[in-house]
């Protein structure tokens, strides 16, 4: 659960790659004492991706955006991934249920 909150936390503040965000969340982690892996990060994202929460992007060079695509589970290294719009104004709940 706590990874997930983490992800969700670092994706609200806008669009990032799998290395950095799961150094990032490592990092937290050991500052705060927790055992978190990036094979962990990888499978909360996935089910987030799953779930409809996280949106896989690509950027498009010639257009200088990032593109919602399709996840093929496989080279997670090559996708960008930013919360769904649709998630983006919802509030960030801690495990007790009270707003962050």
């Amino acid at each position: 659960m706590l990874a997930r909150r983490w992800i969700e936390e670092h994706l609200h503040e806008g669009i990032d790659n799998f290395a950095r965000l799961s150094r990032s969340l490592v990092a937290r982690a050991e500052r705060e004492g927790v055992n978190m892996s990036p094979a962990e990060i990888r499978v909360v994202l996935d089910r987030l991706i799953s779930d409809g929460r996280v949106e896989p992007c690509q950027w498009l060079a010639e257009d200088q955006r990032y593109s919602p695509t399709v996840y093929d589970n496989k080279s997670i290294h090559f996708y960008w991934f930013r919360m769904k719009p649709e998630t983006m104004n919802t509030p960030l709940r801690s495990e007790a249920g009270k707003r962050l």
